[in-house]
């Protein structure tokens, strides 16, 4: 199986309104997607609420360029804790929280070893 790493998270949320937790990287368990095997970037839209405690929830795919890695990408997602938003010092829940998961096949460092070698 080809390596992938999650490249980014683009969101729709202020850094005022929402700190979270780094993202928790997900793999695809199938070796057959399109973007691993053509070695392109996929990327997955998805939509989630957050409730008062920062827990995300509800989360859903809104489009993907390969359905392999929805559901990665929503495994991912139920794992980020938010800080609260606080209105009038109260907890509130967010909900229609969006936000694109970006993943990119990892590209193996050239065997510098074999290249130092060459000029010996």
């Amino acid at each position: 199986m080809i390596d992938i790493t999650l490249l980014a998270v683009i969101g729709a949320l202020a850094l005022s309104d929402v700190q979270d937790e780094a993202p928790s990287p997900q793999s695809p368990d199938s070796s057959d997607c399109i973007a691993l095997a053509s070695g392109e970037v996929a990327k997955v839209d998805i939509e989630f609420d957050v409730t008062a405690k920062g827990e995300v929830v509800n989360v859903r795919v809104i489009d993907s360029t390969d359905r392999c890695y929805e559901e990665a990408a929503v495994k991912a997602a139920s794992q980020w804790r938010y800080e609260p938003k606080l209105v009038d010092g109260k907890a509130v829940p967010r909900y229609g929280v969006r936000t694109t998961l970006v993943y990119e096949p990892l590209v193996a460092p050239e065997n510098s070893a074999t290249s130092d070698r060459q000029g010996d």
